[in-house]
């Protein structure tokens, strides 16, 4: 596999590219959608609720297929499949943040949101004072698992038949092997993700034992 060692290596970057642009347009979905979900008004709460359970209820292959050759073809947009890839990505991901967004704002004391509007603060004014930078403290290793997951999830852009140049890991490595037929290009596929996610695993890990540590503290 000498002679591939740079494909790899641009795989390897498309596979961040792809993975971090889903994650940052995944999480300003689920910030929002957080929010819409705790509403009590039923006509905010429910299309909230919908795009969360049809996201996280449907395989993400499917997604891709569909608005990749059903919506982008079907309606003619002028969306190439690496845009498209990200797109879904980021509304996949969306779906995910939303609750894991939701569980941490729902972490916190009810009384500091009583407390805050008893000062005189509206409802969105407390939630982006006092809520939301405590929730996002512990939701930070969450994310950061979801942000692995996607990581590996990008291997499923394979299907939507990206050019040479936009390639990820997965797609190098089965294009390698309908050339060569050497499985060596899978292994070297998941090598390539293990490098990119090892990395991640164990900042999620420091990331927990340091937050759980402060958080000890502060109880204390």
């Amino acid at each position: 596999l000498g002679e591939f060692w740079e494909r790899f290596l641009r795989g390897a970057l498309n596979t961040l590219i792809l993975a971090v642009a889903g994650e940052g347009i995944g999480i300003a979905i689920g910030l929002l959608l957080s929010v819409f979900t705790l509403s009590t008004r039923a006509i905010v709460r429910a299309p909230a609720r919908v795009y969360i359970n049809f996201f996280r209820g449907t395989p993400l292959l499917w997604q891709l297929s569909f608005f990749s050759f059903g919506i982008a073809l079907g309606l003619r947009l002028n969306l190439g499949p690496y845009q498209i890839a990200i797109l879904v990505l980021g509304l996949n991901a969306g779906a995910y943040s939303a609750e894991i967004f939701r569980a941490g704002i729902q972490s916190i004391e009810r009384g500091q949101f009583e407390a805050a509007r008893s000062l005189g603060m509206s409802y969105f004014k407390a939630l982006r004072l006092v809520i939301l930078p405590q929730a996002i403290r512990r939701v930070i290793p969450p994310l950061t698992n979801e942000f692995v997951i996607l990581i590996k999830d990008t291997s499923l852009v394979s299907v939507l038949g990206l050019t040479f140049s936009q390639q990820e890991l997965m797609a190098v490595g089965r294009d390698i092997f309908s050339q060569t037929f050497n499985a060596t290009a899978f292994v070297a596929s998941a090598a390539g993700y293990l490098v990119v996610t090892l990395p991640m695993i164990r900042a999620v890990t420091a990331l927990e034992r340091r937050l759980r540590s402060g958080l000890t503290g502060i109880g204390a």
